[in-house]
């Protein structure tokens, strides 16, 4: 079982991790990286217009900070440029036309906003490759000992 979850983990994970990481991460680099990308969304904010600071707040925080929102990106499959773009239309509609003017240095905020939520994913991809192997490894020595022990036992017994 564990080496059908592991070649399907082999699979599968590789190809979602290549569409949500722009560089690969060490595990040790993970939080510096999550601090760096905050750093620089609220960089970003600072002496902006009160319509790019309400969009913040309203969509791009909540989106970024969103518990479930790593999993969901997993789950569509989508690349970090096509997510970018899901998430401009709908900041788009909500603003229903109304503040493009006033919305300079909008993409650069999206693109963090959508690294922000895909950190995790990255983070929880990069565990399950790295954690599968050793129980594989484990699981399969348990049981070529136990089969080495059974042979000997039904040797034995002649």
């Amino acid at each position: 079982l564990s080496g059908i979850a592991l070649g399907v983990a082999y699979a599968v994970l590789p190809k979602r991790l290549s569409r949500i990481e722009r560089t690969p991460l060490l595990p040790e680099d993970f939080a510096k990286e999550r601090y760096a990308l905050s750093t620089r969304l609220f960089k970003s904010l600072s002496g902006r217009d009160a319509l790019l600071k309400a969009v913040a707040d309203k969509v791009l925080l909540p989106y970024a900070r969103n518990p479930f929102g790593p999993v969901l990106l997993l789950a569509s499959g989508r690349e970090l440029r096509l997510e970018q773009r899901v998430l401009r239309s709908r900041i788009d509609g909500a603003l229903e036309g109304r503040g493009h003017d006033r919305l300079g240095g909008i993409d650069e905020l999206v693109r963090t906003a959508v690294e922000l939520r895909a950190l995790p994913a990255q983070r929880m991809i990069t565990l399950a490759l790295r954690a599968l192997l050793p129980i594989h490894v484990v699981s399969f020595t348990i049981a070529i000992a136990l089969l080495v022990l059974h042979v000997v036992n039904v040797l034995g017994a002649r």
